[in-house]
């Protein structure tokens, strides 16, 4: 029969990782009142990304490109982000993201499921498939795949400067993290090559 073209997707300044598989996640709440986000097409995955977080898979060579990343937590976001490569297919059964990363010196200070990989270099995802900023997935993988995978929760009407980062404010009175939370099935890779991971 005839194929699903590309899924769109909405996508706000959001960050990816490397050779990651994300199962369908549920969604909650209610439309938003922000502005539509950029969109993207992503195509169905011809055939399934090995997991080898292999730059030459094969798999990846009609899927869609992000374009370049820009940084979004004001002062202390770097001037200039290394260069990095952010690919997205998809299956009925998965979202398939990968990061190429280019960096000469790879921190990475945690290796333990759900430990603040954010201190050192990580590839993030942060999936808000309502699109309300009310309920959101956060996904990282470090370099040597540790992961951190959470549920946040803000209980008040979100508000975002013009970069799109929440009030400090309400991140520290009304935003909640649910570390316990392990996404069932998501697989990851990642390792580092010559010059990035």
């Amino acid at each position: 029969g005839k194929q699903p073209g590309p899924m769109r997707f909405s996508f706000p300044a959001a960050a990816v990782w490397l050779s990651t598989i994300l199962p369908a996640l549920p969604t909650w709440g209610a439309a938003s009142a922000w502005p539509p986000p950029p969109e993207i097409d992503v195509p169905r995955a011809v055939q399934e990304p090995a997991m080898r977080a292999d730059p030459a898979d094969p798999a990846w060579n009609k899927a869609s490109l992000l374009p370049p990343l820009t940084p979004s937590f004001g002062s202390t976001s770097p001037a200039i982000l290394p260069k990095t490569e952010i690919r997205l297919l998809w299956s009925p059964q998965a979202l398939y993201v990968r990061f190429l990363v280019q960096d000469s010196a790879v921190v990475v200070p945690y290796t333990a499921r759900d430990a603040d990989h954010f201190k050192g270099d990580v590839a993030e995802v942060f999936l808000d498939p309502s699109g309300t900023q009310r309920v959101w997935y956060e996904f990282e993988v470090t370099p040597h795949n540790g992961v951190y995978d959470a549920i946040q929760l803000c209980t008040t009407e979100p508000h975002s400067g013009p970069d799109g980062v929440l009030d400090k404010d309400i991140l520290d009175r009304n935003t909640w993290t649910f570390k316990e939370w392990n996404c069932a099935g998501l697989r990851t890779v990642a390792h580092e090559i010559p010059g990035g991971w």
